[in-house]
């Protein structure tokens, strides 16, 4: 399969690659099919998630875990069973990037991340009440410490 990105171009993908937010993302509720470019392999912690709907549209994404060590074995057991998962490990969470006009100050959120089942490739956005996860956790200083 192909899709005409504004940012990327022309990429081709499997539909194996292919992850639905069952609810769309907070904000963008008719967005529902998402293809995620590049991978922790390629050396870094940031990837992409570009929408199939809009091609102009694509987010910056990380695994929390990588900005607070454990994160994904916090989820709450709600979130896991909404997911059709029975353990974290079975699938993938992504946060949301926000990169200000300084990126410096880069955030993720990490009250809202992205839960997909990885065999199902479906997924939904969480909305977390705990306090101990930010809405804005600045990243680089998250990355100093690992």
């Amino acid at each position: 399969m192909q899709v005409e990105t504004t940012r990327f171009g022309p990429l081709e993908f499997a539909s194996g690659q292919l992850y639905e937010l069952t609810e769309g993302l907070l904000g963008f509720p008719l967005l529902k099919r998402f293809i995620l470019i590049g991978n922790e392999a390629d050396g870094g912690p940031f990837r992409w998630l570009q929408s199939l709907e809009e091609p102009a549209l694509a987010f910056v994404v990380i695994d929390p875990d990588w900005l607070a060590p454990g994160y994904r074995s916090e989820l709450p057991r709600a979130a896991l069973e909404a997911a059709g998962l029975d353990r974290p490990e079975e699938g993938t969470v992504l946060a949301l990037v926000t990169i200000p006009e300084n990126p410096q100050e880069m955030t993720a959120n990490l009250k809202g991340p992205l839960l997909f089942n990885s065999k199902t490739r479906q997924g939904l956005q969480l909305v977390l009440d705990e306090e101990r996860h930010s809405l804005r956790c600045p990243i680089l200083s998250a990355l100093a410490r690992r």
